[in-house]
């Protein structure tokens, strides 16, 4: 009985030691979450059926599920500007035609915001040292979500998603899995804007497409 409980034990070592690698590459590739970042797409917008390039808003920086039809948006909260995504759901912006890209019917032209809806503001929790949060607002300088980046991610409005097959500095010499915070667009405009926010995803044209529409 003890020969048996030292060779299962012999066993289950081997197993873990052979199993941890390959558990930090599956994660490093993401394969342990729902959501993938856009990296391998063209970020558009549909206006009237037709597919626009959305840029300077980025694919690299923009979020969905792996599954469905019609699927929710994230995008990242550092280091990119969401008010562009605000322009798009009221409307502050022109198309201009462009025939460069077969598969896109022109370019979003942004219109240029005096006030915005996204402000950091600066908190001080004590004598020392401050955080920065980051507030948003609605089309009538409301406040409807404030995100603090000391902050777990909730998974519901913030979710940490892992950038498949990348890595990052970790500023020791070292390296890890690119991870950043994503803001859930799709919940934050559909429960604070009325406004319905959903991504499409075509594999075989690499478009990753944003449709938007006020609800009822």
């Amino acid at each position: 009985m003890n020969n048996r409980r030292v060779l299962w034990g012999v066993i289950l070592l081997v197993a873990a030691v052979l199993l941890t690698p390959g558990y930090f590459i599956a994660r490093t590739y993401g394969l342990f979450q729902n959501e993938v970042v856009l990296t391998k797409y063209q970020l558009a917008v549909d206006m009237d059926g037709e597919q626009v390039d959305a840029w300077p808003l980025l694919a690299g920086f923009a979020a969905t599920d792996k599954k469905g039809e019609l699927r929710p948006l994230y995008y990242r909260l550092e280091g990119s500007d969401l008010n562009m995504l605000y322009q798009l759901a009221y409307g502050q912006f022109e198309v201009e035609p462009s025939e460069d890209n077969p598969f896109l019917a022109g370019r979003v032209q942004y219109d240029h915001l005096e006030n915005g809806y996204i402000e950091t503001r600066k908190e001080y929790v004590n004598a020392k040292e401050y955080r920065q949060d980051i507030i948003f607002y609605n089309d009538r300088k409301e406040t409807i979500f404030t995100y603090d980046p000391a902050a777990k991610a909730d998974g519901d409005m913030v979710k940490e998603i892992i950038t498949a097959g990348m890595t990052r500095s970790n500023g020791q010499g070292g390296s890890g899995v690119v991870e950043d915070k994503y803001l859930n667009v799709t919940r934050l405009f559909e429960e604070k804007l009325g406004i319905s926010v959903r991504v499409q995803v075509d594999k075989e044209r690499r478009l990753a497409t944003i449709l938007m529409e006020q609800l009822k």
